[in-house]
């Protein structure tokens, strides 16, 4: 909340996009720690309720991170810069069915996840068309780790 002050008083809006960026990242570490094996297999929901509720919570932790930097944006009257803070929610589920795509290896799922945050930053969002994709594969790969027989 100081930083969107301090960039108000500068007259920075750069201040307030790295804000954005740091609500970025802590929004989507939590997302980065994996449940074990057996806690998704022994879930009772199929694997898109799983996702919806991995979405869902993951949501409203985001919004309760985001509020205090909306409310501010709403008291300064900075209304494109609040449409900006959307962004955060999206990236954190890109997040979490990147997670679930490559549950099986971390380091290529952070390495994806940047990729594909970077491409969407530099190609204006065009990369987000693919999320529909990427949440049938989120399920695919849920449905393969719920159901296996090992």
């Amino acid at each position: 909340m100081a930083l969107v002050y301090v960039a108000v008083k500068h007259n920075n809006e750069n201040i307030i996009y790295f804000t954005f960026i740091v609500l970025s990242v802590i929004s989507c570490v939590p997302s980065f720690e994996r449940e074990r094996l057996e806690e998704i297999k022994l879930t009772p929901f199929d694997s898109k309720k799983y996702l919806f509720y991995q979405f869902k919570n993951s949501l409203i932790n985001t919004i309760y991170l985001m509020m205090p930097v909306f409310v501010i944006l709403y008291f300064i009257s900075k209304w494109s810069m609040m449409f900006v803070l959307l962004g955060v929610l999206i990236i954190t589920l890109i997040n979490i069915l990147l997670k679930y795509i490559f549950y099986s290896n971390l380091f290529l799922h952070q390495i994806i996840f940047l990729f594909f945050i970077s491409l969407s930053v530099s190609l204006f969002g065009v990369p987000l068309l693919l999320t529909p994709l990427l949440y049938k594969k989120a399920i695919e790969t849920l449905n393969t780790i719920k159901y296996a027989n090992h």
